[in-house]
């Protein structure tokens, strides 16, 4: 199992094309064998419930992360040795399976600076 830090997640709505493009490849090369602990499942909720309030991102998001962790990721009350974001160097070219890849299309519209991957990077429970 490959423990990965709430940034990964984030990281897929980032502003920045080759960011958010290693992170998608990230997560569909390992599908199945990535976990999070609930802490930094806590921290994506948090970022996207603090920074955007606007129901229709709202509503554009929370469907993708749902059938997401549902599908590629599994839940932990602890990790260690997590991968952060800026570790990833997967070439940007992968897309998710059909319906999910529809959803993230959509979730798009929530995007976000990189400088928020930054201050994630540094929530370490």
């Amino acid at each position: 199992m490959k423990p990965i830090h709430a940034s990964v997640i984030l990281a897929l709505h980032c502003e920045d094309d080759i960011i958010r493009g290693r992170a998608k490849a990230f997560i569909v090369n390992n599908k199945g064998s990535l976990v999070m602990d609930f802490y930094n499942i806590g921290v994506c909720d948090h970022i996207i419930w603090e920074y955007f309030k606007d129901d229709n991102l709202q509503a554009a998001y929370w469907p993708f992360l749902d059938l997401l962790q549902t599908r590629h990721i599994r839940r932990s009350p602890k990790s260690s040795d997590l991968i952060m974001y800026n570790a990833i160097d997967t070439a940007p070219s992968l897309v998710f399976e059909d319906d999910l890849e529809a959803l993230y299309k959509e979730s798009l519209k929530l995007r976000f600076t990189k400088d928020i991957l930054d201050i994630t990077s540094n929530w370490i429970a």
